[in-house]
């Protein structure tokens, strides 16, 4: 990943260097990222960088896609639901000050214990 102040590597250079547009996409992809986990009332950190934000969302999904095998639907047991089906099927809520690695490894334990 790129820093603000300019590219990490010598590869991102190449990349850059062969499609100028390449931070603005990334940008944008950050916040659509941060968009779908805000809509699915997971909280994100001002800190979080596009990579942990896609390891969040892919850790929800998964986390989601064991609920559903489990006959359990997420917009029912959301971490916005009043009276989820069953508390163990929300995705636990991301603690304040919690980075975003110790987030996706609380999801992951959280998905491996349903799976039993």
């Amino acid at each position: 990943m790129s820093s603000p102040s300019g590219p990490s590597s010598p590869g991102e250079s190449i990349q850059e260097a062969l499609n100028p547009h390449r931070r603005e996409e990334q940008q944008r992809a950050a916040a659509h990222t941060r968009d779908i986990l805000v809509q699915r009332g997971i909280r994100v950190a001002d800190g979080d960088d596009p990579e942990a934000l896609a390891g969040i969302l892919e850790a929800v999904e998964r986390f989601e896609g064991v609920v559903r095998a489990r006959g359990g639907d997420s917009f029912l047991n959301s971490p916005r639901s009043s009276e989820p089906e069953n508390p163990d099927w929300v995705v636990p809520a991301r603690e304040p000050n919690e980075g975003a690695a110790a987030y996706v490894g609380r999801i992951e334990a959280a998905a491996a214990r349903l799976r039993g």
